[in-house]
This record gives structure tokens, sequence and C-alpha cells, in this order.
């Protein structure tokens, strides 16, 4: 007698879930992608910008409260000396500049001084910092400059500042308002989040601040 065949065992496959259970499901990703949606609108919302002249004007009367008698962290005698300073500040700290700048000035403290020593001489005095080759060079030739087209003395006008030699807008705003005094510009210089001279510039994340401005000016 023929025996009967046996279909082939079928695929273990899960029980369909209850329409119920799909329901709930479905709802529960349309709240999460809802949520979603919101945090990403919030986090917009909230993204950094470019201040307003009127919160640039805001931002820098705060500085003057809390920190009425800030001063630069570089170490110099003259508007020159200033000059080279932050020139040779450029990525690198104030505490490495002014570990080289006291032998620097002690052999040239003023731009005839400077060219006389050279850019071997100056990168000697100043290889501990970064970009040390680069800015001897920078500081031979700005010093140049200035005894060719300023008879040896730090122009008082942003272009002039900006056209000598490792000199940008940061540079030249950071010695106008230094060493004369001129309205505070948009350029910041930081040290461990806080500013380290008065009235420097305007940050792009502006809002942090002023909870923290508004508490040192309570304190002084």
């Amino acid at each position: 007698m023929a025996r009967p065949t046996r279909s082939p065992a079928k695929a273990d496959t899960p029980p369909a879930k209850p329409a119920s259970a799909r329901r709930t499901a479905a709802k529960a990703n349309a709240n999460a992608n809802a949520s979603d949606g919101a945090a990403s609108a919030d986090q917009k919302a909230t993204a950094p910008r470019d201040m307003t002249r009127p919160e640039i004007v805001q931002f820098l009367t705060d500085l003057e409260r809390a920190w009425p008698d800030a001063e630069t962290e570089l170490h110099y005698s003259t508007p020159f000396t200033l000059l080279i300073a932050v020139v040779l500040s450029a990525q690198a700290t104030d505490a490495s500049v002014n570990r080289v700048t006291p032998a620097l000035f002690a052999a040239a403290p003023d731009p005839a001084a400077m060219v006389a020593l050279g850019e071997d001489g100056v990168g000697e005095l100043i290889r501990t910092i970064g970009l040390w080759r680069n800015k001897a060079k920078n500081v031979v030739e700005l010093s140049r400059q200035l005894l060719a087209h300023h008879n040896g003395e730090v122009p008082g006008t942003r272009e002039a500042l900006e056209a000598l030699a490792g000199v940008g807008r940061k540079t030249a705003n950071v010695v106008l308002n230094v060493a004369f005094h001129q309205p505070p510009c948009r350029s910041i210089r930081m040290c461990s989040g806080w500013p380290t001279a008065r009235g420097w510039g305007a940050a792009r994340r502006w809002k942090p601040w002023r909870p923290r401005l508004n508490a040192a000016s309570r304190k002084r």
C-alpha cells in the first residue's frame, strides 16, 4: 500500500500582530517623528547668528561695565612693541609671546634696530613660538615699511596698519584700541572663554555671555 506523502514543513513565521497593536505602534512612530521635528526646529531657532548693531553696542557696554580696567596681557612699552607683540601672538598664546619679547625688545626696541637685527637675528629670539620663521620675516619687513612710509612711527589708521606685512584686521583693531584708544572694534581676543582687553569686539555666540556679564557687573 502506498504511504501517504507528507507536505513540506512550513517555515516558522511570527504571528501577525493584532490590528490594535499595529495602530498603537504607528501612533508611537508618528509622535516620535513629531518630537524630532520640534527638536530640529528648536535647534534652528537657537542657532548662533551675527550680532546686530544695537546688540554689539549693548555687548560692548556690558564688557565696559564688567571690566572697566581690563588690559591686554601682552607686555609692551610703546606702540611699536605692542604692534610686534600682537603680530607674534597670531596662533600663539600671550604667555609664550611674553617669554620671547623681553630679549627681542632689548635687542631691537625700534624699527631701525629691528631691521638691523634681520630675519635670522629675530628668528633666533622667537623660535619657541609657532610659525616663527614667517613671523620673523614679517616683523623685519613691517619695520622696514614703517621706516620707509611712516618715519618709523606706528600709523594710527586701520588702512595704514593693514598695509604692513603680517598685519590683518584683528591685529590692526587691537593696536588701534589699545595703543590709540580708538573705539572698540569687532575682533575679540579670548582667554579661557573671557575677554582679556576692554572692548575687543563682538562674539558670534553672544547670548550665553549675558548672564555672566550681568553677574560680574552686580559683584563690582
